[in-house]
C-alpha cells in the first residue's frame, strides 16, 4: 500500500471514529487516546506529502515512459494527446500523477 493511501485511510478511520462517537453535530473534544491517534494519522499524512513533494527526475520519467511504450502499455497514437494533456497540467499535479503511475507499475 502506498504511503499516501495509508495516510488517507488513517485520516478517514479517525474521522469515522469521531463521527461514530460524537455524531455529525457532536462536540469537538478528544480524549488523550483520540488526540494521540490524530497526531499519528497527521504524521502519516505529513510523511506521505513530504515524500510526494520530492522532485521527479527527467531521466526516471523518460525511462518510465519508454518502458510503457516498449511494453505496449502506451499506444503510439496516444502520445500526442498525452503530451498536450501533460503540458497543460499544473506541474505538481503532473508529478503526483507520474509518481502514482510509477508506483503502480513497481508493485
Amino acid at each position: 500500500m502506498s504511503k499516501t493511501l495509508e495516510a488517507l485511510q488513517a485520516i478517514w478511520k479517525f474521522a469515522s471514529d469521531m463521527v461514530e462517537k460524537h455524531g455529525m453535530e457532536g462536540d469537538d473534544t478528544m480524549t488523550d487516546a483520540e488526540h494521540q491517534a490524530w497526531q499519528e494519522a497527521g504524521a502519516l499524512c505529513n510523511a506521505a506529502t513530504a515524500k510526494a513533494n520530492v522532485s521527479l527526475s527527467e531521466d526516471d520519467l523518460a525511462k518510465f515512459m519508454l518502458q510503457r511504450i516498449e511494453n505496449g502499455d502506451l499506444a503510439l497514437e496516444d502520445i500526442p494527446v498525452r503530451l498536450a494533456r501533460y503540458g497543460l497540467m499544473e506541474p505538481s499535479a503532473f508529478v503526483a500523477e507520474m509518481r502514482e503511475r510509477m508506483m503502480v507499475v513497481t508493485k
